[in-house]
């Protein structure tokens, strides 16, 4: 059996998933019991990635969550969020989605 092969680039909903994508993810959270007994934690999926999240609620858990995922798949991890002093000056401002851009963009 071959591994399903997995084409979507961003997860905006749950609700426009197959039943071939669901079972895709369930597999993959399967794989990773293994990855998670491991002293080391990590794979190389996404080594030399940058994910970037952007989180409009404070919400540690939610953030701390998104950015331990990516760091186990050797992301390196850039996180916006509109408590931080320089993101609230600049987040109403179309400077500041031009500058977020072109600097996620410059990877």
């Amino acid at each position: 059996m071959t591994a399903p092969v997995w084409t979507r680039r961003h997860i905006l909903s749950l609700a426009d998933f197959s039943p071939t994508e669901y079972d895709t993810v369930l597999q993959t959270a399967l794989s990773f019991r293994e990855v998670l007994s491991r002293r080391t934690k990590k794979v190389p999926t996404l080594q030399g990635q940058v994910v970037t999240t952007l989180f409009f609620e404070a919400s540690t858990r939610t953030r701390s969550s998104f950015e331990l995922a990516a760091k186990r798949l050797s992301a390196d991890t850039l996180t916006f969020s509109p408590l931080d002093t320089f993101v609230f000056n600049f987040l109403n401002s179309v400077s500041f989605i031009i500058f977020s851009i072109l600097f996620v963009f410059s990877y």
